[in-house]
């Protein structure tokens, strides 16, 4: 995914091209299409957080992601598609943007190891007057990453670990993840971003996963 960032209609937002299997998303409900060819993830997070939030997104450049979010057609804006609220953002970190604990953790385990870096990101959104669609509910959200799938007659063992980057503890009351590593080709979690009273909350969470093959 093509990645930009800005202040779109006044509000805070990180805009993405999807993938062509995914165009249909650019279409609204009249069936016309976003001028721009790019679908806003927005999210209303206060100016003081909204840096920490696009640095980290734009770390993602070039590269695919997935987002999970409220899929609108948004009727104040020409009825543009968008994510609203963006629940959460991740994928596999380039190598060139590994945090520096995730280089040393990959320094110390076998050179015959597999090894990968995964950010999510999530994102709280009061709105504070007009909520979008789902805005105010707690919603936990499954995250199914892929990992390489093992050959025939071979097995993969995972394990992983993870640290938070950034926390607004301010505005977020937990942020609770269950983790599931499987040795079937996938990583999982949940997660449930709570919303609050006192306005949107962001999160950044980055889990460095390692694997070996064994015959």
């Amino acid at each position: 995914l093509d990645f930009k960032s800005g202040l779109a209609d006044g509000d805070f937002c990180i805009e993405f091209k999807p993938d062509p299997a995914y165009n249909g998303l650019l279409f609204n409900r009249y069936n016309d299409v976003n001028g721009t060819l790019f679908i806003e993830l927005e999210i209303e997070v206060e100016n003081e957080y909204s840096n920490k939030f696009t640095v980290a997104a734009l770390e993602f450049l070039d590269q695919p992601v997935t987002a999970i979010g409220v899929y609108i057609n948004d009727d104040g804006h020409d009825s543009k598609t968008e994510l609203h609220p963006l629940d959460c953002l991740y994928g596999d970190l380039p190598q060139s943007q590994w945090p520096a604990w995730t280089i040393e953790k990959r320094s110390n385990l076998p050179s015959d190891y597999g090894f990968k870096v995964i950010r999510f990101l999530s994102a709280g959104d009061d709105s504070w007057g007009l909520h979008p669609p789902k805005s105010m509910e707690q919603r936990t959200i499954n995250v199914h990453i892929a990992m390489p799938t093992p050959d025939t007659g071979k097995t993969h063992l995972y394990d992983w670990t993870s640290r938070i980057g950034t926390e607004d503890s301010a505005y977020l009351d937990t942020f609770d993840i269950v983790k599931n590593p499987k040795a079937d080709g996938c990583f999982e979690f949940n997660v449930t971003p709570y919303r609050t009273g006192f306005g949107p909350s962001t999160i950044m969470v980055d889990f460095a996963v390692w694997w070996k093959i064994i015959p």
